[in-house]
Protein backbone atom coordinates (compact mmCIF):
# COMPACT_ATOMS: atom_id res chain seq x y z
CA UNK A 1 0.00 0.00 0.00
CA UNK A 2 1.03 3.34 -1.17
CA UNK A 3 1.32 6.40 0.96
CA UNK A 4 -1.80 7.88 -1.36
CA UNK A 5 -3.86 4.69 -0.12
CA UNK A 6 -2.53 4.62 3.61
CA UNK A 7 -3.96 8.52 3.78
CA UNK A 8 -7.06 7.81 1.88
CA UNK A 9 -8.00 4.40 3.96
CA UNK A 10 -7.38 6.40 7.06
CA UNK A 11 -9.22 9.56 5.80
CA UNK A 12 -12.38 7.04 4.85
CA UNK A 13 -12.23 5.17 8.22
CA UNK A 14 -12.60 7.96 10.05
CA UNK A 15 -15.86 9.49 8.77
CA UNK A 16 -14.68 13.05 9.35
CA UNK A 17 -15.13 15.53 6.69
CA UNK A 18 -12.18 16.67 4.50
CA UNK A 19 -12.25 19.95 6.43
CA UNK A 20 -12.18 17.90 9.97
CA UNK A 21 -9.67 15.20 8.61
CA UNK A 22 -6.95 18.25 8.10
CA UNK A 23 -7.26 19.69 11.10
CA UNK A 24 -7.16 16.19 13.13
CA UNK A 25 -3.81 15.65 11.37
CA UNK A 26 -2.10 19.12 10.92
CA UNK A 27 -2.46 19.93 7.91
CA UNK A 28 -4.06 21.75 4.73
CA UNK A 29 -7.48 20.99 3.69
CA UNK A 30 -5.62 21.42 -0.08
CA UNK A 31 -3.35 18.82 1.25
CA UNK A 32 -5.91 16.58 1.95
CA UNK A 33 -7.45 17.44 -1.31
CA UNK A 34 -4.13 16.63 -3.20
CA UNK A 35 -3.83 12.93 -1.71
CA UNK A 36 -6.98 11.76 -2.13
CA UNK A 37 -7.16 13.02 -5.80
CA UNK A 38 -3.15 11.24 -6.52
CA UNK A 39 -4.69 8.15 -4.98
CA UNK A 40 -7.86 8.18 -7.39
CA UNK A 41 -5.29 8.83 -9.95
CA UNK A 42 -3.08 6.13 -9.28
CA UNK A 43 -5.90 3.59 -8.50
CA UNK A 44 -7.07 4.40 -12.08
CA UNK A 45 -4.63 1.96 -13.86
CA UNK A 46 -4.54 -0.46 -11.43
CA UNK A 47 -6.17 -3.46 -12.50
CA UNK A 48 -9.19 -4.80 -11.17
CA UNK A 49 -9.89 -7.20 -8.33
CA UNK A 50 -13.44 -7.90 -9.78
CA UNK A 51 -13.92 -11.42 -9.18
CA UNK A 52 -16.29 -13.31 -11.40
CA UNK A 53 -18.84 -15.70 -9.66
CA UNK A 54 -20.42 -17.96 -11.26
CA UNK A 55 -24.03 -19.84 -10.08
CA UNK A 56 -25.11 -23.07 -10.81
CA UNK A 57 -28.85 -23.00 -10.99
CA UNK A 58 -30.22 -25.56 -8.39
CA UNK A 59 -32.71 -28.51 -9.90
CA UNK A 60 -35.52 -27.30 -9.71
CA UNK A 61 -38.75 -29.32 -8.20
CA UNK A 62 -41.93 -28.83 -10.40
CA UNK A 63 -43.88 -27.45 -7.72
CA UNK A 64 -47.85 -25.97 -8.26
CA UNK A 65 -50.94 -24.72 -6.53
CA UNK A 66 -54.34 -26.20 -7.71
CA UNK A 67 -57.15 -24.64 -6.87
CA UNK A 68 -59.97 -27.05 -7.75
CA UNK A 69 -63.68 -25.37 -8.47
CA UNK A 70 -66.34 -28.41 -9.01
CA UNK A 71 -65.41 -31.63 -10.36
CA UNK A 72 -65.01 -30.13 -14.11
CA UNK A 73 -62.74 -26.75 -13.40
CA UNK A 74 -58.93 -27.39 -12.40
CA UNK A 75 -56.62 -23.92 -12.33
CA UNK A 76 -52.58 -24.82 -11.85
CA UNK A 77 -50.16 -22.00 -10.57
CA UNK A 78 -46.87 -22.97 -11.02
CA UNK A 79 -44.95 -21.84 -7.52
Amino acid sequence: MNKYEEFARRYEESGLTRREFAQSEGISLESVIYYLRRNRELSKGKKSTFVPLSIKKKETVNREMIIKIGEELEIRIPI
